[in-house]
C-alpha cells in the first residue's frame, strides 16, 4: 500500500486532522492571547479601581458629614453649658431605688424628640451638674434632626467628667451599674486630655454597643471650657448599617467583599474577620496583617495596600484561585477601603471579554459541524457497518457476509472479518463438542466432583453433586464452596483448598455434610507459569465405611479383651481351685479344735477365692457376644464389668464410682450387647474429663415405658461452642489430642438403632451428664 494512497482512510484522516489542528491552534492562540488577556485584565483592573475609589469617596463624604455634624453639635453643647444659669432640676428627673438619676417622661410627652439621661449613684448633685443637665436638655431637638438627616447615625449623646450621660433617642438606661462612669468607656477614652491632647475630633476602634446594636464606631469631639476638659460629644455608627448601606456590592459576585482598614492594619470591618458578640463596651482590636489564620500570600498583598494610597494587587489563595484587591484611601481619615474579588467569578458576572469569544465559538462550532458531516458521509458509515458485523459475530451468527468497500483498509478488514467468521464457526462447534464430552466424563465419575477457583467460587459441578446438594448448576456456579458445603460466610479453618493452593500438591480431608461423612481429594490445576488456576474436588460418602471401621475396631478390642481374659482365667482357675479346696479341708479339720480366729481366717480365704473367681467370670462374660436379641441383658452387671475394665485409669486419678439402680439388678429385654460399647465410651470420656479425686455417678431406672441410664461426672463441663455439635463426627472437646471426635457420634448412632435417644446436660465448671433413654421392649415398626 502506498504511503499516501488516495483511497487510504488513514492518510485522509491524518491530513484532515493535521490541517484542522493547525488552523484551530493558530487562530485560538492568536485571538485569545492578543485580545482576551489584554482587554479583559485591563477592564477588570479599571473597573475594580473605579469601584474602590467610588466607595472611598462616598465613605469620605459620609464620614466627613457625620464629623461636621458632631463638631457642630459639640460647639452648641459647649456654648449652652457655659451660658446656663438655671440650677433648678425639672420633675422629670428622678432618683431610682439604686440612687441613680434617670429621666422619666409622662405619656403626654413626645419621647420621639426627647433624650434619656444617666447619672451614677452619688448622694447629692452639684450645681454645675444641674446646670449641665438643664443646658444639654435644650439640645434634644438638634440631636433628633441629626439622626433624621443622616441614616448612618445610631446614637447621639454627651458624656461629662462627673459621670453624666445624655443619650438620644430616648431609651431606658438600665444597663449600667449604679456606679458606672462614662470616662472609662472607649468613646470617652479616645478623646480625653491624656489620649487626645491636640483636642482633635477622633474615631474609635470598633467596640460592642452598650444598647445591643452590635459593633459600632464612634466619632468623639472633646468639650472644653477654656482649658478645662468637661466631657465629650459623640455620634455612634453601627457597622452592620454601614455594611448594608455601603459596603455590600452585587457587582462583585459571591466571592467579592469590601472591607475597611486603618492605615496601621487594624480592622474596622472585614467579613472574613467577624468578631464574636462579647461584653458590652469591649473594644475590637485585631490587626489583619498579624492575624494568625491568614494565608501568607494574602498577608503580603494586604501589607502592600497599606503602603500605597491607590492601586490593584493580585494574589493566589490556597486553592490556587486568582484574587484581585483594588484599594483607595479615604480622604480626611487614616482609613483604607479594600475591594476584593475572585477573578473568574467577576468575569462571569460582568461578561468581560465574552462577546469576542462567543463569536469565535460560533465560528468554530460551524467548522466542527461541517467537518463532522463530511467525516460521517465519507468514513463513519462503513465503520458503523463493520461494528454491526462484529456484534453479529459476537452473538454467534457466523453465516453473514460483509460487503466489500472501496477504501483499502476497510476492504482488507472486511475480508478478514469473513475469514475470521468461518474459522470461529469451526472452532466454536469443536469447542462445544469437546465441552459436551468433558461434561459427560465429569458426570460419569463416581461421587461428587466440583471445580473451585482460587477465590473459593464453584465454577463447575457434576450431576451427582447437584443431586446430593439439592440445587441446580445455575444455583451453585459462582457461589463460595464454604457457603454451600459448610453454611458459613468465611473460609473454613485449616481449609484444604487453601493448603492445595499454597503447596501446589494433592491434599486429603474428611468433612461432615448433614449426617454424612465425606472423604475429599483436592487436585490442583496449574497454568504454564506454575500458578494454581483451579482446584478439582472429588468427594465420596464414607459414612458406612467409617462406622464399619469403628465397629471392627471395637470388636477387635473386645476380642483382645476376651483372649486376654481367657488366658488369665486359664492360668488362675487351677490355682484358685487348689486354694479353694485346701481352704475347705482346713475348715473341716479346724472344727475339731474350735478355734474362732482360725475359722475366721479360713472363711476370709474362701470368700476372697470366690471373689477372684467372680471377677474372672465377669471378664469372660463381658468379652463374649453371647447376648442375642432374645436374651435379657443385665445392665447392672455390664456397668460393673466396665468399671472393672477401667479400674486402672480411674485408680491412677483416684476417681470414685457411685452406682444407683432401681431395681437392682436393672434388666433390659433384648440385645444388650450395644450397651457394652455405649457405657464404655461414656465412662472413658468421663475419666478423661475429670481431674484428680473426681466422682463418676452411674444411674439406671425405669420411667414409664423407657429405661433410663445416666452417666455423670463432676468435671469441668462442656463449653457452649461444643454443646450443639458434640454428637457430630470429628467434633471433640479433648485438648490433649488423643480424641478423634468419633466416639459420641457412634454412641448416638448405636442408641438410635435401639430406637432410643441420648442427650447432654452440662454446666461449665460443675458437671457433665449424658442421659440415655431406650424403650423397655423392642417395638416393631418403630
Amino acid at each position: 500500500m502506498k504511503l499516501l494512497d488516495r483511497k487510504s482512510l488513514v492518510s485522509q484522516i491524518m491530513i484532515i486532522f493535521l490541517l484542522f489542528n493547525i488552523v484551530v491552534v493558530t487562530v485560538f492562540t492568536a485571538y485569545i492571547t492578543n485580545q482576551d488577556r489584554r482587554e479583559t485584565v485591563k477592564n477588570v483592573q479599571d473597573s475594580m479601581q473605579a469601584i474602590a475609589s467610588e466607595k472611598a469617596n462616598t465613605l469620605s463624604l459620609i464620614i466627613g458629614q457625620i464629623q461636621q455634624e458632631t463638631e457642630g453639635f459639640a460647639d452648641f453643647a459647649t456654648e449652652y453649658i457655659g451660658k446656663e444659669t438655671n440650677t433648678k432640676l425639672s420633675d422629670d428627673y428622678v432618683r431610682e431605688s439604686d440612687n441613680t438619676l434617670h429621666r422619666n417622661l409622662n405619656d403626654s410627652d413626645n419621647s420621639d424628640m426627647s433624650s434619656s439621661i444617666f447619672f451614677p449613684a452619688i448622694d447629692e448633685l452639684s450645681l454645675n451638674t444641674i446646670r449641665t443637665i438643664n443646658a444639654t436638655e435644650k439640645l434634644d431637638k438638634m440631636m433628633g434632626y441629626m439622626i433624621k438627616r443622616n441614616p448612618y447615625i445610631q446614637w447621639v449623646y454627651i458624656a461629662t467628667e462627673d459621670g453624666f450621660l445624655r443619650l438620644f433617642p430616648y431609651s431606658s438606661i438600665d444597663i449600667y451599674d449604679p456606679g458606672h462612669l462614662q470616662k472609662n468607656d472607649p468613646f470617652y477614652l479616645a478623646a480625653n486630655q491624656k489620649n487626645n491632647p491636640q483636642r482633635k475630633t477622633v474615631w474609635t476602634n470598633p467596640y460592642m454597643d452598650y444598647f445591643g446594636k452590635g459593633w459600632v464606631i464612634t466619632c468623639s469631639v472633646p468639650l472644653y471650657q477654656g482649658d478645662n476638659f468637661i466631657g465629650v460629644a459623640c455620634v455612634d455608627v453601627c457597622l452592620d448599617t454601614l455594611n448594608d448601606q455601603f459596603l455590600k456590592d452585587f457587582r462583585l459576585g459571591e466571592g467579592g467583599i469590601v472591607y475597611l482598614l486603618q492605615d496601621n492594619g487594624n480592622v474596622i470591618y472585614h467579613p472574613g474577620i467577624v468578631p464574636k458578640n462579647g461584653t458590652r463596651g469591649k473594644t475590637f482590636l485585631t490587626n489583619i496583617v498579624n492575624h494568625k489564620n491568614l494565608f501568607s500570600q494574602y498577608r503580603n498583598a494586604l501589607k502592600k495596600i497599606l503602603c500605597k494610597e491607590n492601586g490593584v494587587i493580585s494574589y493566589r489563595d490556597e486553592n490556587d484561585k486568582n484574587h484581585m484587591i483594588a484599594h483607595a484611601k479615604v480622604v480626611g481619615q487614616p482609613w483604607i477601603v479594600g475591594v476584593e474579588i475572585v477573578q473568574n467569578q467577576y468575569f462571569e458576572i460582568n461578561n468581560l471579554g465574552k462577546n469576542n469569544l462567543w463569536h469565535f465559538s460560533l465560528t468554530l462550532l460551524l467548522v466542527y459541524i461541517i467537518i463532522a458531516v463530511f467525516l460521517y458521509r465519507q468514513y463513519s458509515r462503513p465503520f458503523d457497518t463493520l461494528v454491526s458485523r462484529a456484534k453479529t459475530i459476537a452473538e454467534g451468527n457466523f453465516e453473514y457476509k460483509e460487503p466489500i468497500y472501496n477504501y483499502t483498509e476497510i476492504k482488507i478488514l472486511s475480508e478478514a472479518f469473513n475469514t475470521m467468521s468461518a474459522k470461529m464457526k469451526d472452532y466454536t462447534e469443536n469447542l462445544i463438542h469437546k465441552n459436551i464430552e468433558i461434561q459427560s466424563v465429569i458426570d460419569s465419575i463416581g461421587g461428587m466432583l466440583m471445580f473451585v477457583s482460587p477465590n473459593m467460587s464453584i465454577t463447575n459441578i457434576n450431576k451427582k453433586a447437584m443431586v446430593a446438594l439439592g440445587k441446580s448448576k445455575e444455583e451453585l456456579q459462582g457461589k463460595k464452596c464454604h457457603e454451600i458445603l459448610m453454611g458459613c460466610d468465611r473460609i473454613c479453618n485449616a481449609c484444604a483448598i487453601q493448603k492445595t493452593i499454597r503447596t501446589k500438591s494433592t491434599q486429603f480431608s474428611r468433612i461432615v455434610l448433614g449426617e454424612d461423612i465425606l472423604q475429599n481429594m483436592y487436585y490442583p490445576v496449574m497454568n504454564a507459569d506454575g500458578q494454581v488456576t483451579e482446584i478439582i474436588v472429588q468427594s465420596q460418602k464414607v459414612t458406612k465405611q467409617v462406622l464399619l471401621e469403628k465397629e471392627l475396631a471395637q470388636k477387635e478390642k473386645m476380642s483382645e479383651i476376651g483372649q486376654l481374659t481367657a488366658a488369665i482365667a486359664h492360668e488362675l482357675k487351677n490355682p484358685l481351685a487348689i486354694i479353694k479346696g485346701s481352704s475347705y479341708l482346713i475348715s473341716a479339720y479346724a472344727k475339731e479344735y474350735e478355734n474362732r480366729e482360725l475359722d475366721e481366717s479360713v472363711n476370709t480365704v474362701i470368700q476372697s477365692t470366690q471373689n477372684a473367681e467372680d471377677v474372672i467370670y465377669n471378664l469372660l462374660n463381658f468379652s463374649s457376644s453371647a447376648l442375642t436379641k432374645t436374651t435379657q441383658g443385665n445392665i447392672t452387671k455390664i456397668v460393673e464389668q466396665v468399671i472393672l475394665l477401667t479400674k486402672r485409669n480411674s485408680i491412677a486419678k483416684n476417681i470414685k464410682y457411685i452406682t444407683e439402680f432401681q431395681p437392682d439388678p436393672l434388666i433390659y429385654e433384648g440385645n444388650a450387647e450395644p450397651f457394652k460399647s455405649i457405657i464404655m465410651n461414656l465412662v472413658s470420656n468421663a475419666i478423661n474429663a475429670i481431674g484428680e479425686g473426681g466422682t463418676i455417678t452411674i444411674q439406671g431406672y425405669y420411667y414409664e415405658d423407657q429405661m433410663i441410664i445416666s452417666v455423670k461426672d463432676d468435671g469441668k463441663g462442656v463449653e457452649d461452642k461444643f454443646k450443639t455439635r458434640i454428637f457430630e463426627p470429628f467434633v471433640t472437646a479433648d485438648t490433649s489430642g488423643s480424641g478423634t471426635g468419633m466416639g459420641l457420634w457412634i454412641t448416638k448412632i448405636m442408641v438410635e438403632k435401639m430406637h432410643g435417644t441420648i442427650k447432654l446436660n452440662s454446666e461449665l465448671g460443675e458437671k457433665t451428664e449424658f442421659i440415655i433413654s431406650v424403650p423397655l421392649k423392642n417395638m416393631k415398626g418403630r
